[in-house]
């Protein structure tokens, strides 16, 4: 009896050797419905796939009919339809990444870093570039930020133009990718807006012409449809309540004396801040000397120091 045990194990062990030493092949069950949880290699993918009571799909998706992750060649994508989630099961766009964390993404280059060295984020289709964000070596030690728009066919991105560029020193260039200022722009600066910090001013009787400025107190506003005028307020919410402000002006009279800041608002001021001219004559009235002479005043304007209703004036307003 020891004999034929030790004769059976050693007949079970050739027999395992021997299934271990075999390959097995599955294929689908063509005919009828199969077994649920039937396996089967796909030659054509190149994967293992399972029968999930419905279709084959492949072996370590949910099991719902739609394949979640799917091989095509070399590639690896989603067959779903929807949304993809990464720390969120109720993603909310295509591709929606959800955590506590302040580093949610990271995208890493092992190419060291080299003058003209390009790592790129771009935006469109397949054959269509609309826009790309990449950082571009500018040595061995530095890069720059680049933002570049344009339109690019068949994958290209030969047509994109870079726009806004930031320097590894923190300039910053508009269609100027090698900043030398701290704000450095490559071409016209133009200010839009319900108040923008460029403007025009024009004296207009009523609005805002004052037949003078005092240091305290209210000034005079002229109502006349025409006629001179010693100050024109501004009036605009980036400098009023800001004495600080910076403005810089330019007027096509010869007039223009500067500006200067009074209660709360700045003012536009003539090259004189004297509204007359002051002579003084002695007329003797019947005395015999000179005590008796009686000094008068002679006033009259100097149109060198005052403006007219309709004069324009160039502003330009920065606040500090």
């Amino acid at each position: 009896m020891k004999q034929l045990s030790m004769l059976t194990a050693a007949l079970l062990l050739l027999n395992v050797l021997s299934l271990n030493a075999q390959s097995i092949t599955l294929t689908p069950n063509t005919n009828g419905n199969p077994q649920e949880g039937r396996l089967y290699y796909d030659n054509s993918a190149k994967e293992l796939r399972f029968w999930n009571g419905s279709v084959y799909v492949p072996v370590g998706n949910s099991g719902s009919p739609t394949p979640g992750w799917v091989n095509s060649g070399a590639n690896l994508y989603n067959a779903n339809t929807g949304n993809l989630g990464v720390g969120t099961e109720s993603p909310t766009s295509k591709l929606t990444i959800r955590h506590n964390s302040s580093n949610i993404l990271s995208l890493q280059n092992l190419n060291a870093l080299s003058t003209g060295l390009t790592n790129s984020i771009l935006f469109g289709g397949s054959n269509y570039t609309t826009g790309i964000i990449s950082t571009i070596g500018t040595s061995s030690s530095a890069a720059r930020m680049a933002f570049l728009t344009g339109y690019s066919f068949s994958g290209g991105v030969f047509n994109m133009q870079e726009r806004l560029s930031i320097a590894n020193d923190g300039k910053v260039g508009v269609n100027q990718p090698s900043p030398q200022a701290t704000l450095d722009v490559g071409g016209s600066i133009r200010f839009s807006g319900s108040n923008p910090a460029a403007f025009v001013v024009t004296a207009t009787s009523g609005v805002n012409t004052y037949s003078s400025l005092p240091f305290s107190g209210s000034p005079t506003l002229i109502t006349a449809a025409g006629g001179k005028c010693y100050a024109i307020r501004i009036d605009h919410p980036m400098c009023n309540n800001n004495a600080n402000a910076i403005l810089m002006v330019t007027a096509q009279v010869s007039t223009f004396g500067g500006v200067q800041y009074n209660n709360g608002y700045w003012y536009l001021i003539p090259s004189s801040n004297e509204r007359y001219t002051v002579g003084r004559f002695s007329a003797r009235l019947g005395c015999s000397d000179t005590a008796a002479c009686v000094d008068a005043l002679f006033i009259g304007d100097r149109e060198s120091e005052y403006f007219f209703n309709g004069n324009k004036f160039n502003v330009l307003i920065i606040q500090n």
